[in-house]
């Protein structure tokens, strides 16, 4: 068990997307340690897979002090994220049919060289880009519009994952 009250799962080093980095390391023969996030397996029952964050929509962060003297801050992060599939393709009713919608909240444990800027009304990511750096995570919120965030973490966990779909039906 671990500060997140689930037991940790790995993960890949360098996570862009739907594990893009990862699968091609394989397909060329690279051994990678993997990473771990606590509570991966909820974001992965809900989706089938760890998702694409491109067109994802950063909703909140926050960002809270250590408790203790030389204690790092924590930042929560919620991500508004959608996944949409082609339906009726080659005909006149071709449409991308939205097939999962979900609030998805991450914590990260001890961050430092917070970098905040452009956080507005809208806040569209092209991807969220997880980089091990020995003992620690390099964080970035790529920016399609509004916010532009990067930070270093300790650790990276999942809190939530909120259906959307009943909410939006």
């Amino acid at each position: 068990m671990d500060d997140f009250g689930e037991t940790t799962i790995s993960w890949r080093p360098v996570c862009r997307g739907v594990f893009s980095q990862w699968v091609a390391d394989i397909e060329l023969g690279i051994q990678s340690e993997r990473m771990e996030i606590a509570n991966e397996e909820q974001v992965t029952r809900h989706f089938g897979e760890w998702p694409s964050f491109h067109d994802a929509e950063v909703i909140s962060i926050e960002t809270r002090r250590g408790e203790a003297p030389g204690e790092y801050a924590d930042l929560l992060a919620s991500i508004h994220v959608r996944r949409y599939t082609p339906a009726n393709v080659g005909t006149a009713q071709f449409e991308m049919e939205k097939t999962h919608d979900a609030l998805i909240s991450l914590r990260f444990r001890s961050i430092s060289e917070l970098n905040l800027s452009g956080f507005n009304h809208q806040n569209v990511i092209d991807d969220l880009v997880f980089l091990e750096e020995g003992e620690r995570v390099r964080v970035t919120f790529e920016s399609i519009f509004g916010v532009e965030c990067t930070f270093s973490c300790a650790q990276v966990g999942v809190v939530a994952v909120m259906n959307r779909m009943q909410a939006n039906a």
